[in-house]
């Protein structure tokens, strides 16, 4: 097996892609021919989509509320942006002198197989 990831700016509902599924998972049917998908995608027929990554640094509250209430029942891994406490007044207002956004972030991984 080969595995690897793909990314498009928006996807729409004319992209270009078939999708089927069942139990066994779900999987690309048909590429359209000279559609988005494949010129941009490195999918093919047969593919199956193990997971879906929806980024929501441009994603209205009313979207991102839909899509995660629709993932509740299955398993998600969530990258997040936290900015860390200042450990003492003296290094809040270095931080705030310098105005420099400090941020972590931890990803949530998990394996493809298990």
């Amino acid at each position: 097996n080969v595995f690897f990831y793909t990314t498009i700016e928006k996807f729409e509902p004319n992209y270009g892609l078939i999708v089927s599924g069942g139990k066994d998972g779900i999987f690309i049917k048909d590429v359209k021919p000279e559609s988005p998908a494949s010129k941009h995608l490195s999918v093919k027929e047969g593919d199956q989509i193990l997971s879906a990554t929806v980024y929501f640094d441009n994603v209205s509250y009313e979207d991102a509320l839909q899509i995660l209430e629709h993932a509740q029942p299955y398993k998600v891994a969530f990258c997040l942006k936290r900015k860390p406490p200042p450990r003492t007044q003296e290094d809040a207002e270095t931080m705030s002198q310098a105005s420099s956004e400090v941020s972590l972030t931890f990803y949530l991984l998990h394996q493809c197989l298990q």
